[in-house]
């Protein structure tokens, strides 16, 4: 037993240095202005091969020894760098629309005659009515001026009209239900 606990130790020891080096590492990089690869490399998350590439392919800004043989970076631009790619966030009203977007059809009161046309014409939720025009619902079966009138009611109700470009509700999700079917090819008012 006193083998494998020795070892068992030496272990843990050996973790705990590794662990006391990457905080130091990390210690000293927020003090440094100038950074090494290994640098880099832990500042971007990146590791030193791909750090590598990004310079020899000239897509990272970096600097050259007058030898030409060592490359090291700017701090301050290195993290100019990494925040280049920026990601619009949604906006709290967005997000709310978009709720509103992704609700069924059938949870807005609508008449049986409005919400069975909608069903009919595979419109489950409201991303896929708003982007319709007024012309594009008319053919349907039983669909007429009342029907019309009754949808009209709901948009306005909710601040929304037809022909609305709803692709920005829904930026980086998953689901894009009107891009995935267009259903006014088929139906005839008879």
């Amino acid at each position: 037993m006193g083998k494998i606990e020795g070892k068992i130790e030496g272990k843990i020891l050996e973790n705990i240095l590794e662990e006391l080096r990457g905080l130091k590492n990390v210690t000293l990089l927020g003090i440094k202005k100038v950074l090494t690869v290994s640098d880099a490399a832990l500042l971007t998350g990146l590791d030193k091969y791909h750090i590598r590439e990004l310079v020899f392919s000239r897509k990272i800004p970096y600097h050259q020894s007058q030898s030409g043989e060592l490359v090291c970076f700017d701090k301050s631009e290195l993290e100019e760098w990494m925040l280049q790619q920026r990601v619009e966030t949604v906006a709290p009203a967005d997000e709310e629309i978009y709720q509103l977007l992704s609700t069924s059809i059938c949870d807005f009161g609508l008449s049986e005659r409005v919400t069975n046309c909608l069903k009919t014409a595979d419109i489950k939720i409201l991303a896929d009515l708003v982007p319709l025009s007024r012309e594009n619902l008319m053919p349907l079966r039983h669909f007429g001026k009342k029907s019309m009138e009754e949808l009209d009611e709901l948009l306005e109700k909710h601040n929304l009209s037809f022909g609305m470009d709803v692709a920005k509700y829904y930026l980086n999700r998953e689901t894009r239900p009107w891009k995935e079917r267009n259903p006014f090819y088929t139906f005839s008012r008879y």
